[in-house]
């Protein structure tokens, strides 16, 4: 029979749908869905991912400086919303409340109140060694102390450590339970806030590096929810500039407190995933989640970790935070973000960060600026949180 025209029209029209609709699935469904997974994985609590650069269509977005807009795209919609959630996560404490009080050592005071005198980039620091060096029995108690511990050996309690170190006071009361009272030492923040013989003692750079210093607390007052690492510059599992990052904080926890951590997120910018992961054993990475992008300073980002931690964490569960990425311009900002939120900072039991800071002889050499702050003002904020409740770190 003669064909008048009309199934070749409906040929061409369908030809022309099916076109349009493979343009469309190329250019637009296929990334989305692809970025809709990948950060769907990477709220999943449950289900552990390795988050890759996401950039424009033209190809992975590379890092700015420290504005870090690179991590831009991405935001968490409705702050307040999380800011919410963290103030009822902040009173959701389980079956047992906890006061922490924090009693400064007198020498740390003496540092928290007069580090501009003592402060400067002299290589010798000389007039803020002349003071360490004035308070000789107490850094050697400290150490012996911290030697202790090392070693899992106990150590006697004299009048010299308890003027040596600082210490937290916790008082924690259990629903049918009287209130009991857990004391623990911690490092005092002095000299440049790392090992206390740099650079007074040595110049070392096993010293410079050292975490020797650092005191863990008791096991009894660790909080009874699930366990947190938020690591901010983890590099690789067991190496790194500085040092293993992850394995220090996996095997520290482990022997120290009895802790195994339930969730581990982590970012590191640069290289890819197999890379920044071979050395992970796998009982840890099945916990990760690695992001390789940088970590964001701006409030309502999702890879400001903060943002993280106001949606995952309660006040029972047991939160690490390090940060250490070698950006003076994200870390000041984010840990003066952490500071001025009273239910952020009850989240978080562990602080560690190394502050990058004038003021002491690692800066204008092996550190470069521009420094956000001086040492000085950099004491103040690690005070401020213990005061608080954190037990927070000067970090190497």
């Amino acid at each position: 029979m003669p064909s008048d025209g009309s199934d070749v029209t409906c040929y061409r029209v369908v030809i022309l749908v099916s076109v349009v609709l493979n343009v469309f699935i190329i250019t637009w469904a296929v990334p989305i869905g692809a970025w809709a997974g990948a950060w769907m994985g990477a709220w999943t609590l449950g289900a552990p991912v390795v988050a890759t650069t996401l950039g424009t269509p033209g190809g992975p977005s590379m890092p700015s400086g420290p504005s870090n807009s690179s991590t831009g795209a991405c935001r968490v919609g409705d702050l307040d919303r999380l800011r919410n959630i963290a103030r009822a996560g902040a009173q959701d404490e389980g079956p047992c409340s906890r006061v922490v009080d924090y009693l400064p050592a007198a020498w740390e005071k003496d540092f928290v109140e007069n580090m501009k005198a003592y402060q400067s980039q002299d290589r010798a620091w000389r007039a803020g060694c002349k003071k360490v060096k004035s308070y000789d029995p107490l850094v050697k108690e400290w150490l012996r102390v911290a030697a202790a511990q090392l070693e899992g050996k106990a150590y006697t309690v004299t009048p010299l450590t308890t003027r040596a170190l600082s210490l937290f006071r916790t008082t924690i009361s259990c629903r049918g339970q009287a209130p009991r009272v857990v004391e623990e030492f911690v490092e005092p923040l002095a000299a440049v806030l790392r090992h206390p013989h740099f650079p007074c003692y040595t110049r070392d750079m096993p010293t410079i590096e050292s975490k020797d210093y650092l005191l863990f607390g008791k096991r009894e007052d660790t909080p009874l929810g699930r366990r947190f690492l938020f690591d901010l510059g983890a590099s690789q599992y067991a190496s790194g500039a500085g040092g293993a990052s992850q394995r220090w904080f996996v095997e520290s926890y482990r022997r120290y407190l009895g802790i195994e951590f339930d969730r581990i997120l982590a970012w590191e910018y640069g290289g890819s995933e197999p890379e920044r992961l071979r050395e992970t054993p796998f009982e840890v990475l099945a916990k990760t989640s690695y992001f390789v992008i940088p970590a964001s300073k701006e409030a309502d980002a999702c890879h400001n970790a903060l943002n993280m931690i106001r949606l995952l964490c309660t006040r029972e569960d047991f939160v690490v935070l390090k940060v250490d990425i070698d950006t003076p311009g994200v870390e000041a900002p984010l840990v003066k973000q952490l500071v001025a939120d009273p239910d952020l900072v009850r989240l978080i039991d562990d602080f560690y960060w190394e502050d990058h800071v004038s003021g002491q002889p690692l800066a204008g050499k092996e550190w470069t600026g521009p420094f956000d702050h001086d040492l000085a003002e950099s004491i103040k904020i690690f005070a401020a949180l213990r005061a608080k409740g954190v037990r927070a770190h000067s970090w190497v």
